[in-house]
């Protein structure tokens, strides 16, 4: 097991930061919200629950599946497919047990 001091959890999650999406408590004003690292400042020591869980980026609720191109004799379809990595810091363990259900759905 490897244990992370708080004082190194910003430099960590910065330096995922060229490979991965990080989605992350931040302060907005005086409400606490998930949002992409870099954009507020990170809200490491927060205490109680963010405003909003994660959800959006677990279920965005516009995504693009597939394009049809309608030809004269033929129907092309491209598949779209979202590749990219995200790590998401600082979920309640209620909505990870809630994820862990949603895993059975949708895997």
């Amino acid at each position: 097991m490897k244990i992370l001091n708080k004082s190194n959890l910003v430099p960590f999650l910065e330096g995922l930061g060229p490979e991965f999406e990080v989605v992350a408590p931040l302060y907005e004003g005086q409400d606490i919200l998930f949002g992409d690292l870099g954009s507020s400042p990170l809200a490491t020591d927060f205490i109680g629950k963010p405003r909003l869980s994660p959800k959006k980026y677990l279920f965005p609720q516009r995504e693009r599946l597939f394009t049809f191109n309608v030809c004269l004799e033929s129907i092309e379809i491209e598949a779209h497919f979202n590749e990219t990595k995200r790590v998401i810091w600082g979920v309640r363990p209620c909505d990870l047990y809630g994820l862990k259900f949603l895993d059975l759905v949708y895997l």
